[in-house]
């Protein structure tokens, strides 16, 4: 748990001081404009596609294997415990995926991305 720089007990994650927070069934989410749609997939990962678009950082499956659990730190939360559930949701991802897509180096990244979820499937909750 981080601590307050002031000292005063435990200091609020990041993203709370930049999101807009609500809480459906136990599921915090917090809602932030997307800063990007499009992001590379690290070679390391084997996958057929280089790049990927997500519209939320999180998930409730919770999978430890999932690689997208070190954004959690960047974000003052824990990439363990919070990771389902404690989801990000951006809120312009379309807008923002357009707009990639139809700059010169979206354009040439068309045929080389997929997306692990889509807009319209909520944060997927585990049947294990």
């Amino acid at each position: 748990m981080q601590q307050s720089l002031v000292g005063e007990g435990p200091a609020r994650p990041r993203i709370e001081r930049q999101a807009v927070t609500r809480v459906f069934d136990g599921i915090t989410c917090y809602e932030v404009p997307a800063r990007a749609a499009l992001e590379r997939v690290p070679e390391a990962a084997e996958l057929p596609f280089t790049w990927g678009a997500s519209p939320y950082r999180g998930c409730e499956a919770g999978c430890g294997y999932c690689t997208a659990r070190r954004g959690h730190r960047y974000l003052g939360l824990d990439p363990g415990c919070d990771f389902s559930t404690k989801i990000v949701v951006k809120t312009d991802l379309a807008r923002r995926l357009r707009r990639e897509l139809d700059s010169p180096a979206g354009a040439a990244s068309r045929s080389r991305w997929a997306s692990p979820a889509t807009a319209t499937s909520p944060p997927r909750r585990s049947t294990a």
